[in-house]
């Protein structure tokens, strides 16, 4: 069994693309797909691949896509989250062995964590990731709508849609609030970075959402961002904040189940992810919302 590490642009992504063609299953013409992929997919830092040879014959491999100067990503979107193993009575020693070097690699160039995000209810590798310190991170969960939750607010409160409050209003609510939270991925952005995030969320159609909320009293005080997403019958709950001189209030828990008791209108279920223990899953279980559906995203800390 031969290991090997290679940058993306000196791989042949026809071998990748075959091994992963076979793994799944998949038809020619998405086998032609998913060459195309491969050759048009994007990135601002040449990505590694790693490669396990058996006979001269490609069994697995991963790749690494480096997302900051202090992560990197195990086989992100079209690759498919898993490292790529051929089926065998091998595979699972192969997946180790994927694993452990991906580890090895980010450890010695001074990478601090690495992410892997997968389906849901995938089983494959999950003990696997367990074994190698992969901690669960941010993941999916869902919840059934239904139009009878009953919700009065305090006096002095009132609800308008985000489309008539002014985006500046509405980003200076999030940024008090997620300044003032738990969120990790708030913290590591620039501030050019927070303001991009925010924008390309009210981009999505969030803001022209009849569901997506907001609840003032002289000010925003918090709002909601829901965008149809996935299945059919389903949106999904891109973003919810109060201000932080609003909080401790329940407030948070009535926009939410306001938010659910509009869309289910529309909807028959809403999903939402959400970082590990944060106070925030608290408010999520308090309103029936359940892990499941989605991905699920691992983390691993080298300790560098």
């Amino acid at each position: 069994m031969d290991v090997s590490i290679h940058a993306w642009d000196d791989i042949d992504v026809h071998e990748l693309a075959a091994v992963y063609a076979a793994c799944n299953n998949l038809q020619k013409e998405e086998h032609t797909l998913l060459v195309r992929k491969f050759q048009n997919w994007e990135y601002d830092t040449s990505p590694v691949v790693i490669c396990v040879h058996s006979d001269k014959t490609l069994k697995g491999w991963l790749m690494l896509h480096i997302t900051s100067p202090t992560m990197v990503e195990i086989n992100p979107g079209p690759f498919g989250g898993h490292p790529v193993v051929l089926p065998g009575s091998d595979s699972a020693k192969i997946r180790s062995v994927l694993i452990r070097e991906a580890l090895t690699y980010a450890t010695r160039e001074k990478f601090t964590k690495i992410d892997l995000t997968v389906p849901m209810g995938s089983n494959t590798s999950k003990d696997l990731y367990k074994t190698y310190g992969f901690e669960p991170f941010y993941f999916c969960m869902v919840c059934t709508l239904s139009d009878e939750i009953r919700v009065t607010l305090p006096e002095g409160f009132k609800i308008n849609h985000t489309s008539d409050v002014d985006e500046d209003d509405l980003y200076m609510c999030y940024y008090h609030a997620f300044s003032a939270g738990e969120a990790q991925f708030f913290f590591d952005q620039t501030e050019d970075e927070k303001r991009k995030f925010f924008s390309e969320l009210a981009s999505t159609g969030t803001m022209d959402e009849e569901c997506s909320l907001v609840l003032m009293k002289e000010q925003v005080v918090g709002f909601t961002y829901v965008v149809q997403y996935g299945k059919e019958g389903n949106c999904h709950l891109n973003l919810i904040c109060i201000h932080p001189d609003f909080q401790g209030l329940r407030l948070g828990e009535m926009l939410l189940r306001l938010t659910m008791r509009k869309a289910a209108r529309q909807y028959e279920t809403m999903t939402l992810y959400t970082e590990a223990d944060t106070s925030a899953l608290e408010l999520y279980r308090a309103c029936g919302f359940k892990k499941g559906g989605g991905n699920i995203t691992y983390i691993y800390t080298t300790g560098v």
